[in-house]
């Protein structure tokens, strides 16, 4: 009986942590956002980017956000992709949101 608890034991913990791993994981992944950008997870791979007039628009899984050019904040990707952080509440009249914050790769 005691060989089947050690069994159980080594199990559980091997599944803990595999848990901390993606979780860990998922932090990491958030980490270059600015907090004031991002609770978390608000911000992901922008799925296309437009402009129409004065109006930067993005769009990523959460929606399509806006912001008129000027009044975002906007920082350089750590990566080769453009990083939208759009909070994931529409408004009320299921209009897109602002744009909180876009992150554009270098143009090195």
């Amino acid at each position: 009986m005691s060989g089947q608890i050690k069994r159980f034991g080594i199990f559980i913990g091997a599944a803990i942590a595999s848990l901390m791993l993606i979780y860990c994981n998922k932090v990491n992944a958030h980490s270059f956002y600015d907090p004031w950008c991002c609770s978390g997870r608000d911000c992901e791979v922008a799925t296309k980017v437009w402009m129409e007039g004065t109006t930067i628009w993005a769009s990523n899984k959460f929606g399509t956000a806006y912001a008129m050019v000027g009044y975002t904040k906007y920082f350089e990707s750590p990566d080769q992709f453009t990083h939208a952080c759009i909070f994931p509440n529409p408004e009320p009249d299921g209009n897109a949101v602002p744009l909180r914050c876009l992150y554009i790769p270098s143009s090195n």
